[in-house]
C-alpha cells in the first residue's frame, strides 16, 4: 500500500468514527458512500396485518422514513400475531419513475422462506440471500423462530430497494417481542447505488460522546500533521 493510500485509509476510518457516532450518517465501504440511518421506534400491535411505506430520498442523499400507508400505497407489509412475524416487500408506484420496489432477502429453511439474519459488521448486498416480494418468515406458528432469530432479541434483516431505477441496499433493526408485537428500531439505506449496506449497532450509552470526540479530534490532529508535513 502506498503512503497516500495508507493516509487515505486512516482518514476514512476517522471520518467513519466521527460520522457513525452521530447515529444518522456513517461512512461505508468507500469514502464516497454513506449509510443513512433513521430511528423510528415504532411498535406494531399483536394480531395486526399492517401496511407501511418506506420512503427514501428522491435525490439520493436524504433520510429514510416509515409512513403508515393503506394497502394501495405500501412498500412494506408486516404481519405480527399468533401466526408469527412476517415481512413482505411491495411495489409502490413505478420504480423506474419516482416509485420504489422493496424486496426482502431470504434463505430457504425447511422449505420456507426464512428472512436473512444479519448482525453488526455484516454487509447487506447482492450476496445476502434470495430476493422476494412474498412473505419472509421470522417467527412462525407456535413462535418457533427461524434462521437464528429469537423473541425479545434485537435483530437485523436486509432488503434491496429500487428507486428511480437505482438499486440500493439497506437493513431493518427490529425486535420480535414475546407478546406477539414487533418493534422497528431503525432503518438504514446506503445512498450510493450498487454499494453494500454495513450493519451497525447502536453505540452503548456513554460511549457515543467519547467515540465522537475521539474521531473528530483525531481527524483534526491528523489533518494538521499532514498540512505541517507539506510545508517542510
Amino acid at each position: 500500500m502506498t503512503n497516500s493510500s495508507f493516509e487515505g485509509a486512516i482518514e476514512r476510518r476517522l471520518l467513519a468514527y466521527a460520522a457513525g457516532a452521530v447515529g444518522t450518517l456513517a461512512m461505508s465501504q468507500n469514502v464516497d458512500a454513506a449509510l443513512v440511518i433513521t430511528t423510528v421506534d415504532v411498535t406494531i400491535p399483536s394480531f395486526t396485518n399492517d401496511y407501511w411505506r418506506l420512503e427514501t430520498f428522491a435525490d439520493g442523499a436524504g433520510s429514510v422514513s416509515l409512513v403508515d400507508a393503506s394497502g394501495g400505497t405500501d412498500s412494506l407489509r408486516v404481519y405480527s400475531g399468533g401466526f408469527g412475524v412476517y415481512f413482505d416487500g411491495e411495489v409502490y408506484g413505478d420504480p423506474n419513475s419516482g416509485g420504489s420496489d422493496l424486496q426482502l432477502f431470504h434463505v430457504s429453511e425447511s422449505g420456507r422462506r426464512a428472512a436473512a439474519n444479519f448482525g453488526p459488521g455484516d454487509t447487506v448486498n447482492s450476496g445476502g440471500g434470495t430476493l422476494t416480494q412474498s412473505f419472509t418468515d421470522v417467527a412462525s406458528l407456535g413462535r418457533t423462530f427461524r434462521n437464528g432469530f429469537a423473541e425479545d432479541v434485537r435483530d437485523y434483516t436486509g432488503f434491496q430497494m429500487t428507486v428511480d431505477g437505482r438499486t440500493h441496499y439497506g437493513w431493518i433493526d427490529f425486535t420480535a417481542n414475546s407478546d406477539h408485537t414487533i418493534t422497528f428500531h431503525r432503518f438504514a439505506i446506503e445512498t450510493t447505488q450498487n454499494t453494500g449496506a454495513l450493519v451497525t449497532a447502536v453505540p452503548e450509552p456513554g460511549h457515543t460522546a467519547a467515540i465522537f470526540a475521539l474521531g473528530a479530534a483525531g481527524l483534526a490532529a491528523y489533518r494538521r500533521r499532514r498540512a505541517a508535513a507539506k510545508q517542510v
